[in-house]
């Protein structure tokens, strides 16, 4: 969740501070916001989802 937070406050100063290209400041604007989310969620939520993943995959081939 730290290095989330850390990747916003950097889209943040390359937003205003240099001239970056969009695509750049969307890749680390998604990856901030999925590291976010993904620490902000409960250790137990977080085990369910990765095992239903794993399932999810196993499913498919």
């Amino acid at each position: 969740m730290k290095i989330g937070v850390l990747l916003i406050a950097a889209y943040g100063i390359l937003n205003v501070c240099f001239n970056t290209s969009e695509l750049i400041l969307g890749f680390i604007c998604t990856i901030a916001i999925t590291l976010v989310t993904i620490g902000g969620i409960k250790e137990e939520s977080y085990r369910r989802l990765k095992a239903w993943k794993k399932s999810f995959w196993k499913r498919e081939a």
